[in-house]
């Protein structure tokens, strides 16, 4: 067992981590980052990046839709295959990068889980090096919800699904948020007959309920099939391989994958916070409006972080750069945000 000491220590290397790491050693403040999964984060690794690559090739379709007989003729088809082989070129370049911008930056890093044993130290990994922080920023973001019904064990998380090898002929989503939506749209495009089961009356319930509507409609009339005010009861797989969903309200329908697309919570249960006297919940860890949790020398950002605002890459950039500031002794405002698009 080694014991490491820091100025500034960093739990985290998603976009908000790494903000608040960068920022840090920019005012000259010795720092550390600890990770225990893809150094990147969700966002370029199986999240918005990987996402939007997907989604590029579905705008290209409409597009090509909206000009038919316009000046274009015919439409391409999506080959899942060569798509998800562009993602993964793409993915597979983000952590040699995020490495070596921290290696430049001399931002000692460490790969394992960090778990709090007191008020400023953590252990990392199966090594049991402890590394102590005078202040530490946890930045761990937040994972998929799971849900518990029979034969939940059957459904797959987001994850699973921009690394999706092939394409079925049918696909259901459990949750009508937006990234539910998203990926829906990306089912049905590649040809996947698209099912969304929501356990309210709509979708997307914190936008714009007018535009909501449209898109329901929009995307109905495009073969997706919605069950609304409906919750899966139980799930079972058949003889074929095709799983058998049944609601609560006893509608059965066979298919082919089940992603659950119902949220998501903290990644803070696995720090033990307790140790460090830091007060959070399943969905985030509350702070005040400096970003500190409650031990004032810990700061909550980004994604698990429970500041008011949306939880957006901007956001946790713009909270990692004023808490690195907060940590300097530079600011000692509340935190302002800019608006957000």
């Amino acid at each position: 067992m080694t014991e490491y000491e820091f100025e500034v220590g960093v739990i985290g290397a998603g976009p908000a981590g790494l903000a608040a790491a960068y920022a840090a050693r920019a005012l000259g403040k010795n720092v550390v980052i600890l990770e225990d999964y893809l150094w990147g984060g969700t966002c370029p690794n199986y999240g918005c990046d990987p996402k939007k690559i997907l989604l590029a090739a579905v705008e290209g379709i409409h597009r090509q839709s909206a000009l038919q007989n316009l000046g274009l003729r015919g439409l391409s088809t999506i080959d899942w295959s060569a798509l998800m082989a562009h993602k993964q070129r793409y993915v597979d370049a983000v952590e040699p990068r995020k490495i070596r911008g921290l290696d430049a930056a001399d931002i000692t890093r460490f790969y394992g889980r960090a778990v709090f044993v007191n008020a400023d130290t953590v252990t990392v990994g199966d090594t049991g090096d402890r590394v102590k922080a005078l202040d530490w920023v946890i930045a761990t973001g937040q994972r998929p919800k799971t849900l518990t019904f029979p034969g939940a064990e059957l459904t797959q998380d987001s994850e699973a699904f921009l690394n999706l090898p092939m394409m079925p002929d049918d696909v259901t989503f459990i949750g009508a948020g937006y990234i539910g939506m998203e990926f829906a749209n990306i089912t049905q495009a590649a040809g996947a007959h698209t099912r969304i089961v929501t356990a309210g009356p709509t979708a997307l319930r914190a936008f714009d309920q007018t535009l909501v509507r449209q898109l329901i409609t929009d995307m109905q009339e495009t073969g997706i099939s919605w069950y609304f005010n409906a919750t899966v009861q139980q799930i079972e797989k058949m003889p074929t391989e095709r799983l058998l969903v049944t609601l609560t309200d006893g509608i059965q329908f066979e298919t082919g994958r089940v992603f659950v697309t119902a949220g998501r919570v903290a990644n803070a249960d696995q720090l033990q916070l307790e140790n460090a006297g830091v007060v959070w919940d399943t969905t985030e860890i509350p702070v005040d409006d400096h970003l500190r949790t409650s031990n004032p020398h810990i700061y909550a950002i980004g994604d698990v972080g429970g500041s008011p605002v949306p939880k957006l890459v901007p956001t946790g950039n713009h909270e990692g750069r004023y808490v690195a500031q907060a940590i300097a002794g530079l600011t000692t405002a509340p935190i302002i945000y800019p608006a957000i698009p």
